[in-house]
């Protein structure tokens, strides 16, 4: 795997977040090849802005691959009949 982050930067948190990511991410269904690279392009991009913290490092990276599939969800249904989970009263 292609990590984005510099050589002084293979240890520690950057690592542990994306391990707690794509823990939760491959729990829930996301176990595409590219998620791990998208998690980890993700989580260098925050650590440049500042964020140091593990767990947030890690929350920036589900979200927004969590908000992008359901985008491309959301996408994808709104070309079609929408169907409604709710009965029908007649």
């Amino acid at each position: 795997m292609y990590y984005p982050w510099p050589g002084h930067h293979r240890e520690g948190v950057m690592f542990e977040a994306l391990d707690i990511a794509m823990n939760y991410l491959r729990r829930t269904g996301y176990s595409e090849p590219h998620i791990e690279e998208l998690a980890a392009n993700i989580i260098w991009e925050a650590y440049r802005n500042g964020v140091r913290h593990r767990i947030a490092l890690a929350n920036r990276a589900i979200v927004a691959i969590e908000r992008s599939s359901a985008e491309k969800f959301s996408a994808s249904t709104s070309m079609t009949r929408q169907v409604s989970f709710y009965p029908q009263l007649t």
